[in-house]
């Protein structure tokens, strides 16, 4: 079948194909077994247990349906044989693993790893950092990203990129690269850099050299913004209808966006008062 995804592993052909109604039986399975450690630990009754875990499965199955409509729902095989599951949007662009899971017996043999090696689970983007500005190694490179939240307000980002150099080139690469580590080490860490930005110290000009200089940018673009607040329960009045048109605006045009769409619904410019100015 052409919507058939085969992948070579250590231990056998792995194919990912869209997932039918006749799975459900594998899938809550699989999702009681993959439940933290601690619930083993809770002194419950069996059938309330069933029920419970049968309550949660419901609620996440219509859940990721609801929050990614466009995203694939893959059933992973090893040999003909159901060992798992995984779900992958891709939003404008992006790829985002929104949940995988491999049956217990089959954990830490590398066949998540493999999967995620897999051309079709990264995306090539350009390196925006010191060794790019040196010209080491290719500037498009494929890249893996992870985003594992903390709380509301923050999150660990894991990066594996796989850098295409060969012969003399990997010499040249790894001096250049403990060279990097070095000024990274010396320089401040970009949360402190941000920091020092925030409280008006210093300015971005003081930091183009840094050799994290993207990180810095990107924690004073996202960090900038603050929590988002839950306005479900605000009532705007009258006099709030420039803000509510406002919103109007942004809710349309990062609509189109999320849709695929290359430019805006609207081609936004300046008045002429505002060009002179």
């Amino acid at each position: 079948m052409d919507d058939v995804i085969a992948i070579a592993s250590p231990l056998g052909r792995l194919e990912l194909r869209p997932e039918r109604d006749d799975d459900q039986p594998f899938r809550f399975e699989l999702f009681c077994k993959s439940r933290p450690p601690e619930w083993d630990m809770v002194q419950l009754d069996p059938q309330f247990r069933e029920q419970l875990m049968r309550h949660q499965f419901e609620a996440q199955t219509t859940g990721y349906r609801a929050q990614f409509p466009k995203a694939r729902f893959d059933i992973i095989e090893l040999d003909a044989e159901p060992i798992g599951r995984i779900v992958v949007d891709r939003p404008a662009g992006m790829l985002n693993l929104v949940d995988q899971a491999i049956v217990p017996q089959l954990r830490s043999k590398g066949l998540g790893t493999t999967i995620m090696r897999a051309p079709r689970f990264s995306i090539v983007i350009p390196t925006f950092n010191e060794q790019m500005r040196r010209n080491v190694g290719p500037q498009f490179r494929p890249t893996y990203i992870i985003h594992v939240p903390i709380d509301d307000q923050r999150h660990n980002i894991f990066v594996t990129q796989l850098v295409g150099v060969v012969g003399a080139e990997v010499e040249q690469y790894m001096r250049e690269y403990h060279d990097v580590q070095a000024m990274r080490a010396r320089a401040p860490s970009s949360e402190e850099a941000a920091a020092q930005i925030v409280s008006g110290k210093k300015t971005l000009q003081d930091f183009l050299d840094h050799p994290l200089l993207v990180e810095i940018e990107d924690i004073l673009t996202q960090g900038g913004q603050g929590a988002i607040a839950n306005r479900d329960d605000e009532r705007l009045g009258r006099t709030d209808g420039g803000v509510a048109l406002l919103r109007k605006i942004w809710s349309r045009e990062l609509g189109a966006l999320g849709d695929g769409c290359s430019t805006l619904v609207t081609s936004w410019g300046r008045t002429p008062n505002e060009a002179s100015s």
